[in-house]
């Protein structure tokens, strides 16, 4: 079934062909709110040629977002440089589920939501009489008696043949989660920014899927300054730029888990009860940190009371920091490190290694 972006491509790929110029085609992909789950649209554009010394690992317009492993999902849009194909950006839940099979969190805690199941039983003493039980208990106590025996069933009902239908009260705790996704936003990640929203938007829809409301979804943008967002801006508004700090952005989980003020765009400041529910972080980032003691200061304060950190790094040389954060903290880290490719092939290789080896139940 033709889409109507599908539609447009073709005929733009083909105005292009007739008018014989040498401009490159390629898409944009645009993140929307549709009926309150983000949809991924592709916009065509025309781009300029550039001159490539040697071999070119980015797509169109230069993005980052060429297919360097032949992992191509479909797409048809030839990159300048490479010839090959730059991957479509829509997303299939069923994707996305198949890919859930294998990875999921775990519940430690015993969790925050309190629920009353009532049980009906069937009692002497209790809330409305259950003319059943009373017939039954009548029953009883005749052909223990002889009474039935003698003179057949008769209806006979005594103080101490009546039951009653009775509710007790059971109050349960469910187990629940924060999953913090944490995303750098400087300007050292802006050819990688698409690539950074795909892989937050599998796990945003994951978690949605497998947990619906058990797990809460929270959203944290940083530079050298860092910010809550509404799951809306975080995909939509929040645009790469400036310097590069971690701390501001642990500064505020640390404030979340604490709860004092913070920096956040919703109407109020959030408070996470860390005895109540376990608590998920994924940092994606670069790995180009300028406040790496402020930064290993701040988590060491957050270790203790979440249940595990995943620190994801998209190209960048340097792996020190995640070294640093496996050396120090153990088994409450998972790092993934992936090319800047916007490939299916990174995806897979992210979300598997930070949530993979956990079945989606949490056992």
């Amino acid at each position: 079934m033709t889409t109507e972006i599908g539609d447009s491509l073709e005929k733009y790929k083909k105005k292009m062909e007739e008018e014989g110029d040498d401009l490159y085609f390629g898409t944009e992909e645009l993140y929307e709110i549709v009926n309150g789950r983000v949809v991924v649209k592709q916009i065509p554009y025309k781009v300029n040629p550039r001159i490539v010394f040697g071999h070119d690992d980015s797509g169109p317009g230069g993005d980052g977002s060429g297919d360097d492993d032949g992992d191509d999902d479909g797409g048809d849009n030839n990159g300048p440089g490479n010839g090959k194909s730059k991957p479509k950006r829509g997303f299939n839940k069923a994707d996305i589920v198949d890919i859930e099979k294998n990875w999921g969190i775990k519940f430690t805690k015993p969790g925050r939501k309190e629920k009353i199941n009532l049980e009906y039983m069937i009692a002497r003493q209790g809330y409305q009489e259950n003319q059943d039980a009373t017939l039954d208990a009548m029953l009883e106590r005749q052909i223990m008696s002889g009474e039935f025996k003698k003179r057949g069933l008769k209806i006979d009902i005594k103080e101490e043949d009546i039951r009653y239908d009775r509710a007790d009260a059971k109050i349960t705790l469910e187990n629940s989660a924060h999953f913090i996704i944490m995303r750098d936003v400087s300007g050292s990640m802006v050819e990688t920014a698409n690539l950074s929203k795909i892989i937050s938007l599998y796990v945003a829809i994951g978690l949605s899927e497998m947990y619906k409301d058990r797990v809460t979804r929270v959203y944290i943008a940083h530079t050298d300054y860092a910010s809550e967002y509404s799951e809306e801006e975080f995909f939509l508004n929040v645009m790469p730029g400036g310097g590069t700090s971690f701390s501001p952005a642990y500064s505020i989980i640390n404030s979340m888990l604490e709860g004092t003020s913070y920096e956040t765009t919703l109407n109020y400041p959030r408070k996470i009860d860390y005895n109540t529910d376990d608590v998920y972080v994924l940092h994606i980032t670069d790995g180009e940190a300028f406040d790496r003691p402020q930064s290993l200061e701040e988590i060491s304060k957050m270790i203790p009371k979440i249940t595990r950190l995943m620190y994801l790094q998209i190209g960048g040389m340097d792996k020190s920091f995640g070294d640093d954060l496996e050396s120090r903290f153990g088994d409450k880290i998972r790092t993934s490190y992936i090319s800047p490719q916007n490939t299916m092939s990174n995806v897979k290789k992210a979300v598997t290694e930070l949530m993979g080896g956990t079945n989606s139940d949490g056992s």
